[in-house]
């Protein structure tokens, strides 16, 4: 079993009203058709290399990776603290989802970006305490 550190918040209830500099976080989203073998190479260097540099951006919040492991199908998201945050990390996003389908074996098949109007996190072991690195087993 492979173990991952994402660095993760919490929040709970509406976001919404926090916009302008309050409570607002936002998500970049994108999938990847990969293929299911190689999601362990996927997971080591992901950790090793791109998690890393995630941390360097200013404004980054943390990072879900959900995998299909029967599909090779994965859905990564980033979190940030504000938009300009999102979009200030554009170009190094780029680098981010090539290198990601490459290691997995496939192709980025959508991008998209979101607020989160909404999270709860309490008692999830996977998404707990403020701004906590937590270890995550893998698979």
């Amino acid at each position: 079993m492979n173990e991952f550190e994402f660095l993760v918040t919490s929040r709970r209830g509406p976001l919404r009203k926090g916009r302008k500099g309050g409570t607002s976080v936002f998500a970049r989203m994108f999938t990847i058709e990969g293929r299911r073998e190689q999601l362990d190479e996927f997971s080591r260097l992901g950790e090793e290399k791109v998690v890393p540099a995630l941390q360097r951006f200013d404004g980054f919040e943390g990072l879900l990776v959900l995998a299909n492991h029967h599909s090779g199908h994965m859905l990564i998201v980033t979190l940030w603290q504000s938009e300009e945050a999102m979009h200030g990390g554009e170009g190094a996003s780029y680098w981010f989802r090539a290198f990601s389908a490459e290691a997995a074996g496939g192709e980025v098949t959508n991008v998209e970006r979101y607020e989160v109007v909404y999270s709860e996190t309490e008692g999830n072991a996977a998404l707990a305490g403020p701004r906590d690195i937590r270890s995550l087993g893998g698979r």
